[in-house]
């Protein structure tokens, strides 16, 4: 038993030993990230949809303008 103790090193940074407060903080730090990451795809999805929407409203006006 005393080998043991010596050998394998007590284990205290699994998320099951963490104090209440500690877990708190760390499921709002990881919620602030997946949030972060979120906000973030949808905006880029945003900007290139709306890039995408923009440039063939752009072609259709061109087109009309030049068109026969």
């Amino acid at each position: 038993m005393a080998l043991e103790s010596k050998c394998i090193p007590e284990q205290t940074s699994r998320p099951g030993s963490l104090s209440p407060e500690d877990r708190r903080v760390y499921k709002t730090i990881l919620w602030g990230f997946i949030g972060f990451y979120t906000v973030g795809i949808v905006i880029t999805s945003v900007v290139a949809v709306g890039s995408i929407i923009s440039k063939k409203s752009a072609d259709i006006i061109v087109t009309g303008a030049w068109g026969p």
